[in-house]
């Protein structure tokens, strides 16, 4: 409750879903976590963290059939009865966001702004679409407001934002939505520059040379993971849970096209999908 980072950022979560439960902070609430019994703990443990429920990956110099033996040998060793598919019930969402915008007060000495579109373009979807989607709108959001975009270096020599202002698109089968954001001083004044600048690029879309830019950027970061055990583990495991493939990303970068860019960004840069969360200095 006391730090502004978090606090623009779920207040942004909280301005966007209506029902999700993306609106509900992870941490809960002082009366939730007080509710929270030994039973309740073990229910959550047992549902959860049981090897049904588990994905394994291992990267590095290994012989792949000597290490499934071991986990295998492990794993029969021991008394587990294996429990019933998790069911996740989610809530019905729809696309308008639920507030379009939240302020707050607290003891920061520059606001700080947090924005985005809330997105339900991914909803349903698993495997190699939604990893199309996510690259095509990341590719987008790279292009127009990226740093080395001519609206970053615009915004950031009229001194509204610093180099620590950024974005990201996140994005799962449940849920999806763009952030932007950082420390501003003139809040009102990033946001009108930022619409005015999005405006355009939904009418006119980007160009060819800021498209190839942005996607040979990510194709950069996407080999970076490649040569890294570390990150291609982390990455490698979120994808099984897409029901996708780490290694089909270069092949949707590398086939991707300017014209598929521009249509994922007018779909999903549209005011009415828009919210914006502030913290202000308090007086």
């Amino acid at each position: 409750d006391d730090d502004p980072d978090w606090q623009v950022y779920f207040n942004l979560l909280r301005a966007f879903y209506k029902h999700h439960t993306m609106a509900i902070d992870i941490a809960g609430t002082v009366e939730s976590i007080s509710k929270i019994t030994k039973e309740t703990l073990y229910k959550c443990y047992n549902t959860f963290y049981h090897p049904s429920n588990m994905a394994f990956v291992i990267c590095g110099d290994v012989d792949p059939e000597q290490i499934g033996k071991v986990i295998a040998d492990n794993q029969a060793a021991k008394d587990y009865e294996r429990q019933p598919d998790v069911e996740r019930l989610m809530p019905e969402e729809g696309p308008e966001v639920n507030e379009a915008r939240v302020e707050k007060k607290m003891a920061v000495s520059i606001p700080k702004v947090q924005f985005g579109y809330k997105d339900l373009a991914s909803a349903g979807q698993t495997g190699q679409k939604m990893a199309e989607t996510e690259y095509q709108t990341a590719i987008g959001l790279e292009a127009v407001i990226g740093k080395s975009s001519s609206l970053f270096n615009k915004l950031y020599e009229q001194g509204l934002v610093d180099k620590a202002f950024g974005w990201s698109y996140d994005v799962t089968p449940f849920y999806s939505h763009s952030l932007f954001g950082g420390k501003s001083k003139d809040p009102e004044r990033l946001l009108e520059e930022v619409e005015q600048a999005f405006a355009e690029v939904v009418e006119q879309g980007i160009t060819e040379a800021d498209f190839n830019r942005a996607r040979n950027k990510m194709i950069g970061q996407v080999l970076a993971i490649y040569d890294s055990p570390r990150m291609l583990a982390r990455y490698y495991t979120t994808y099984v849970t897409r029901q996708a493939n780490v290694f089909d990303v270069i092949p949707i970068l590398e086939a991707m096209t300017v014209e598929q860019v521009n249509e994922r960004l007018r779909a999903h840069i549209r005011p009415e999908y828009r919210a914006v969360s502030i913290v202000r200095p308090s007086e």
